[in-house]
């Protein structure tokens, strides 16, 4: 996992050697948030789209932590903030099985995960091996972020 801020570009730096990660940061900072319509857009034919929503935080997260197997997350705060869960799936007990249509396994949530406070212009990276609890312990009543979903092969060519 990685976590950063788009104001602190030695964060991600090292990123923009790679052609996927200079196109989405491209494309997030070619936009205006409030302008964006929440919806799916294509950025490069197959393997990489981006997700752009509102949502509305609660307390807890009924479906528990999520992983994914055959792509990365990257997520960008646009407005709100909220609590984000991290924890290695490694240390995690599976609640629902993979589901190869979602590209997602649930997890039940554990005793001791990581907190992490996100703002407009956070930045997070969720690898396979990342679970993360999104929507949860709202600063704001409404969160919008944009969901990069990013092929593990585009990230291997």
């Amino acid at each position: 996992m990685i976590f950063g801020h788009l104001d602190d570009p030695q964060t991600y730096k090292p990123f923009l050697a790679h052609p996927v990660w200079k196109k989405c940061l491209q494309w997030i900072n070619e936009r205006h948030p409030a302008l964006l319509e929440d919806g799916i857009y294509e950025l490069d034919g197959k393997g990489l789209r981006v997700i752009v929503v509102t949502v509305t935080p609660t307390t807890t997260n009924p479906n528990g932590f999520e992983a994914h197997r055959r792509e990365v997350d990257f997520q960008i705060w646009l407005t709100g903030g909220e609590v984000l869960g991290w924890a290695p799936v490694s240390k995690l007990k599976e609640r629902v099985a993979y589901d190869e249509t979602k590209d997602a396994t649930l997890y039940e949530v554990p005793t001791h995960w990581t907190h992490l406070q996100v703002t407009p212009g956070s930045l997070a990276v969720f690898f396979p091996e990342d679970a993360h609890l999104p929507n949860i312990l709202a600063q704001d009543k409404q969160v919008r972020k944009a969901v990069f979903k990013i092929s593990l092969a585009l990230l291997e060519q």
